[in-house]
């Protein structure tokens, strides 16, 4: 997940200018992210409005595999997440182009 510096909830409350700069930091997260892990794709899902249940505009970034099962309903399989792993992928975007 992802989110603006400034507080707005929703997509259509930020300015253009800084809408297509997290694009932009979207396509390297995904191009470090594919890198690493070598999914079969990704997902980019922002919730909008009464779906916003961070209170922040913020996007999603998921890896997709063949079979992954993804869909609009969630899992309570918990992911693994540790600071070695952010690390890497902080460290592999500081170097891309």
């Amino acid at each position: 997940m992802f989110v603006t510096k400034e507080h707005y909830l929703d997509a259509d409350e930020i300015p253009d200018e800084i809408l297509a700069h997290l694009m932009i930091v979207a396509k390297k997260i995904i191009s470090v992210l594919k890198e690493i892990y070598k999914p079969d794709g990704y997902s980019i899902m922002q919730n909008g409005g009464m779906f916003n249940d961070v209170g922040h505009y913020h996007m999603h970034l998921f890896l997709r595999y063949k079979g992954d099962g993804f869909g609009l309903l969630s899992s309570d399989d918990k992911k693994e997440v540790n600071a070695e792993i952010a690390k890497n992928i902080r460290d592999r975007m500081l170097n891309c182009p």
